[in-house]
């Protein structure tokens, strides 16, 4: 078969969750199934060497250098630029992995749905990319021949806001977890990261985009709760790097400092990431918000216990592996924070449970399931 994926998302620096995933997905796919050839799309210009680790003999690069993305979408959303006028016809099956399938693809066309964020939780959203979903999701979905999510849940929501595509193919292809990655790190190596960080303490470790959907002000408030009155006591770690309104998150952090308990790392390197995860007491993730909650996993592959919300995606990925809490509630997310950090049985028990949990899920598992789209697409064709 021959395989083309968007692949704009895979060459920019502060990568995020759609970015990872995509990364991972055709790592899996390259490794696996290197009978098929694969083109690599993006609208790069300059930044084209960024994606280089992926090439090979079965693999080719369509570089637009005049052009970028976001033009891209902007003058194909309304003047229906044809996407096969800057990469032809080489492919069978064409894969977009962020929500936007372009006008014109000369091929089968597959689109990731992520998550419904734009219609579920519009306040959390920024308005450039709510206005881009208002004006190019449904049109995507009817250009589409397989719509994949990445959970149930998601699937569940699109076919709620949108009944109409319910005799469309929407297949769910899971994210995986890398455990060659994200495992339990040596005790060296979480020292150096915490000096890295300026961690002096224990501590409660939140990673990921600094933005008003992560609940970012209220486990602040409920961990301030937590420390009033302690003399000693564990740190909270806000590792990521700074989304949409993220201002009066770090006001309420220096509003409730808690005598420096607080810590933001800022954007943090990926590779550093499996070491904070291993030396947290627990990894925090109270989204108001998720379509997968992929950072869950990252969490308990590294054995650390993980408190998340009782909402959207997180119960179904969580399986009953970690702590659930509404996520609403500072008074409830503060008895959590409390149980977990006096109760090391406790933390232990959720370590075990999310070790055997993350087992469920797998890019190997992805990919077969994604080529297996691809295979029946190509079949249809034929």
């Amino acid at each position: 078969m021959k395989i083309a994926f968007e692949a704009d998302s895979l060459i920019i620096q502060q990568k995020t969750g759609v970015s990872y995933s995509e990364e991972a997905v055709v790592k899996e796919l390259l490794l696996n199934y290197k009978e098929n050839i694969y083109f690599f799309n993006i609208f790069a210009r300059s930044k084209e060497t960024r994606i280089n680790f992926f090439l090979s003999t079965s693999c080719q690069m369509n570089c637009c250098r005049w052009l970028s993305y976001d033009w891209y979408r902007l003058l194909s959303s309304f003047l229906g630029l044809p996407y096969s006028l800057f990469f032809g016809k080489k492919a069978d099956v064409y894969h977009f992995f962020n929500c936007y399938v372009p006008p014109f693809v000369a091929g089968k066309r597959v689109v990731t749905v992520h998550d419904m964020a734009f219609k579920s939780y519009p306040e959390t959203v920024r308005l450039k990319t709510k206005m881009l979903r208002a004006l190019n999701f449904k049109r995507s979905l009817k250009r589409a021949d397989v719509i994949v999510t990445v959970s149930d849940f998601t699937k569940q929501e699109l076919i709620t806001y949108y009944p109409e595509f319910t005799k469309k193919r929407i297949e769910v292809v899971p994210n995986g977890v890398s455990p060659d990655f994200f495992y339990k790190a040596p005790e060296l190596v979480i020292k150096n990261v915490k000096m890295k960080y300026k961690i002096e303490d224990e501590y409660f470790l939140y990673v990921g985009t600094l933005e008003p959907r992560k609940n970012l002000e209220r486990l602040i408030a409920a961990f301030a709760h937590f420390m009033r009155g302690r003399k000693a006591g564990p740190q909270l770690v806000i590792a990521g790097g700074k989304g949409w309104r993220y201002e009066s998150i770090f006001e309420r952090g220096n509003r409730l400092s808690c005598a420096g308990k607080i810590i933001f790392t800022g954007y943090v390197e990926k590779d550093d990431i499996p070491a904070l995860l291993s030396g947290a007491l627990a990894f925090c993730f109270l989204s108001l918000y998720e379509g997968f909650g992929m950072p869950i996993l990252e969490a308990m592959s590294c054995g650390t216990p993980v408190i998340t919300s009782d909402s959207s995606s997180l119960r179904e990925i969580a399986g009953g592996a970690a702590l659930l809490v509404n996520p609403l509630n500072i008074e409830s997310i503060e008895a959590d924070i409390h149980k977990l950090y006096n109760d090391k049985n406790f933390r232990e028990d959720l370590s075990s449970r999310g070790k055997r949990r993350v087992l469920d899920y797998s890019w190997k598992h992805a990919g077969e399931k994604l080529i297996t789209i691809y295979t029946d697409l190509c079949n249809e064709k034929n």
